[in-house]
């Protein structure tokens, strides 16, 4: 990326103000920490990321001189779990130290030290060592506390350092997961280019440049990721900073999540695991990205004009049977009263339905020529992930199809975020495009 486009991104960033990338800049980790903070540094990592990469950190950092607190290294298996525990032992282990984290690691450890950090009132940096995630860069941790995963309030790392030659060597996985969730970028824009239309939530020219700008240039090189080309993993991680950078600049997850996400947010939820592993963030994204691609090709198929608006207003349900359908779906989750709640704000009485059916019908050929416009065919999607060791079938995540069909219905209840799950529910024909999607040959197998 042009140093002027990481110049301007980290400008508009709230939090983050130093980022550097590519082969051997982990050597410079002393100098960026020097001119960004004071006093002692603790290097925070488990006993796979101490190997990849901490243990070098934290020589480095004692060599320039920097006084060094004992560094905190968690067992590398079982994998650390994103729990808000460990992130308390952090802050406990930090506290009588006065030391500036280092977190070495990727996703979890970052969101394990930034919010450590937060609760000390500190700020902290990040030596990633796999473009595995876009939460680099983003603010809050997503971590679980008496198991229910919640964002939790932090800011983004102060500064951010991704060697490309310790991206290189992570494992596969964790890069074709990066590549999964830099994926869903493509549908979150299509379920923004929605929104938009509709008058809901208008496209931000500054978040959304951010993102989707260069963002076919990030998604490139799918088999060169898999090969280990070197620019291939600095696109890569620029463009999960970028989303990072953007959800920073405006304060909300939009321009970085749309339905993907839901999905991904209602399968982590449900714990869900592959022969005992849980799945990754990105590999659920990765399939939710696929689910909503298929989604956005079959409600779009119909050419110039929308469904039949009639139709529609007939089948929207009242809100007693959706409240209903809530609580068969969610009782006796920890999340029934805020998916109540998130629902319950989006709900349309008839006036508003009436008002916002003339709306889609009104918009429908402009936003159906620009969310094609903004897709890959679902075809060329698969076949990206493919190339880049991502999953593109339920089943690789551990799904059975029955489950993954019912997750359309379960995602499209838990957040007031208008995306084309909403569209679907509001024309009347969701479980007709889900029921055509899981008949077909072409999607999701």
């Amino acid at each position: 990326m042009e140093s002027s486009r990481i110049e301007a991104a980290l400008a508009k960033a709230a939090e983050t103000k130093v980022f550097k990338t590519g082969a051997g800049v982990l050597a410079e980790v002393p100098a960026v920490f020097k001119a960004c903070f004071a006093g002692p540094a603790a290097v925070v990592a488990d006993e796979n990321t101490w190997r990849a990469a901490g243990a070098r950190v934290d020589a480095a950092l004692r060599a320039a001189g920097i006084a060094a607190a004992p560094p905190i290294v968690f067992p590398g298996s079982p994998v650390l779990a994103a729990d808000y525990a460990h992130s308390a032992a952090i802050r406990d282990r930090l506290r009588p130290t006065g030391a500036t984290p280092v977190a070495v690691g990727a996703g979890t450890i970052n969101d394990l030290v930034k919010r450590a950090a937060f609760e000390l009132g500190r700020r902290c940096m990040v030596a990633a060592t796999a473009a595995s995630v876009d939460g680099y860069s983003s603010f809050a941790a997503a971590l679980a506390e008496d198991g229910f995963k919640k964002s939790m309030d932090c800011p983004a790392p102060y500064a951010i350092v991704a060697d490309t030659e310790v991206l290189r060597a992570a494992p596969p996985a964790m890069t074709a997961a990066g590549y999964g969730d830099l994926a869903g970028k493509i549908t979150a824009g299509a379920d923004w280019i929605i929104a938009d239309e509709l008058g809901l939530d208008p496209i931000d020219p500054v978040g959304w440049d951010m993102v989707q700008r260069d963002l076919r240039l990030w998604l490139c090189g799918p088999g060169k990721l898999a090969a280990g080309d070197a620019r291939a993993f600095e696109l890569l991680f620029e463009g999960l900073t970028m989303s990072g950078f953007a959800m920073q600049a405006l304060r909300k997850s939009r321009p970085a999540s749309g339905a993907e996400h839901l999905f991904n947010h209602i399968w982590e939820m449900e714990g869900l695991a592959k022969d005992g592993t849980t799945a990754s963030h990105g590999f659920c994204v990765a399939i939710g990205t696929l689910a909503t691609a298929a989604l956005m090709e079959t409600v779009f198929a119909g050419g110039a004009g929308p469904p039949d608006l009639a139709e529609a207003a007939a089948r929207y349900p009242t809100w007693e049977a959706r409240e209903a359908a809530i609580r068969a779906a969610f009782g006796g989750t920890r999340i029934l009263e805020r998916v109540l709640e998130e629902s319950r704000a989006k709900f349309l009485d008839p006036a508003g339905l009436a008002e916002r059916l003339r709306r889609i019908e009104e918009r429908w050929p402009s936003m159906r020529r620009r969310v094609l416009a903004q897709l890959y065919s679902y075809r060329e999607l698969r076949r990206m992930f493919r190339e880049a060791g991502c999953p593109v079938a339920p089943e690789e995540i551990g799904l059975t199809r029955e489950r993954a069909a019912g997750a359309f219905r379960l995602a499209e209840k838990i957040r007031n975020r208008y995306t084309i799950l909403d569209l679907a529910v509001e024309l009347g024909i969701l479980d007709a495009c889900v029921e055509r999607i899981f008949r077909s040959p072409h999607y999701l197998r």
